[in-house]
């Protein structure tokens, strides 16, 4: 089946080079202010937990962050995710789930990451355990995750946690630093590696850094409900957690650089030409574009509507063309 349409968007690297490698989603939460997250397009719900009235709802504001090493290449975009979840309007232990394919097909191999923003939206945390993002499959309650719960040391602190696929407590890795400002934003990193299934999570990592620090936490030995593939961006509430904070600008590759990308201070380069794509076939095609001069490389982002599916990294300033792969038949 030959694709009806395609459709292509392609933007610049301007100075920042970056190893090739793979950005699967950019997701800002730019949507309506007020509307909640599973009304959106490309947001499908699983699971139920009774007569939630807030639900994740998109915020006025968005998050922003920087450190010694720049600013964080989504800080400042779209708006940020609210979740106001007291707990208490359900009886039972039901998950609720909102998720959002990050890619056309489950991966099953590789590492991938999901760098984010998250702040307590000044309220302290007083759950043991409370989750806060997850890497999952489609219509799954489990997934590569990070938690957040109260301090070990200091229970009026707070600490973050991670497990690869676990809900269970007694599984959560927790770091050993415990927080205690509740009105900050703080720049997660959350990174599976899918051939040996370990979870890490990096806390407040040094923007544009080369290479990854030592973990905050990592899960390498919990047996629940470890993942073996990844394709979804998921949140949830889970029964009687009590979960209050804000979260945006979450970036999901394949290259611990491109989670800690900053944002360029360089004057833009123009757009290329985008060419006529060639080679369609049932799963893909060639995009062209002419190359501009003084960049060092491309991102070709490839949508399906308005739901950007993937981008492609290319280096070379003279490179004018990639093959896309990996999609459905049919698409536009």
């Amino acid at each position: 089946m030959i694709m009806k349409k395609i459709t292509l968007l392609i933007t610049m690297i301007a100075l920042t080079f970056m190893a090739n490698g793979t950005v699967y989603l950019d997701e800002t939460f730019n949507y309506p202010e007020g509307s909640k997250l599973k009304d959106n397009s490309g947001w499908t719900t699983h699971g139920k937990i009774g007569g939630w009235p807030d639900d994740f709802v998109i915020g006025s504001s968005t998050l922003t962050y920087s450190n010694s090493g720049g600013t964080y290449i989504l800080s400042g975009q779209g708006k940020a995710m609210v979740c106001n979840y007291l707990g208490n309007y359900s009886s039972n232990s039901s998950n609720y789930c909102v998720y959002k394919n990050f890619n056309s097909s489950a991966l099953t191999t590789g590492t991938v990451y999901a760098a984010f923003l998250y702040t307590p939206n000044s309220v302290s945390q007083s759950q043991s355990q409370s989750p806060i993002i997850s890497l999952s499959t489609p219509s799954s309650n489990t997934g590569v995750q990070v938690w957040v719960g109260k301090g070990a040391v200091n229970t009026s602190y707070f600490r973050f946690g991670t497990t690869r696929g676990s809900t269970s407590s007694g599984d959560i890795k927790w770091s050993t630093t415990e927080y205690s400002d509740v009105s900050a934003t703080y720049f997660i990193v959350l990174k599976y590696d899918l051939d040996n299934k370990v979870s890490y999570i990096y806390i407040n990592p040094t923007i544009g850094s080369a290479s990854e620090p030592i973990a905050d936490a990592s899960d390498t030995i919990s047996t629940s409900s470890t993942k073996t593939s990844l394709q979804t961006l998921q949140f949830k509430v889970q029964g009687a957690s009590k979960e209050i904070y804000k979260l945006g600008n979450v970036r999901i590759c394949s290259t611990w650089s491109e989670a800690v990308a900053a944002q360029s201070t360089a004057s833009p380069l123009p757009a290329p030409t985008v060419g006529t794509p060639t080679d369609a076939t049932a799963n893909g095609f060639t995009a062209h574009w002419s190359p501009v001069e003084n960049a060092i490389g491309y991102d070709v982002k490839v949508y399906l509507g308005p739901n950007l599916i993937s981008t492609i990294i290319v280096s070379g300033q003279s490179t004018s063309s990639v093959e896309i792969t990996g999609l459905m038949s049919g698409m536009t």
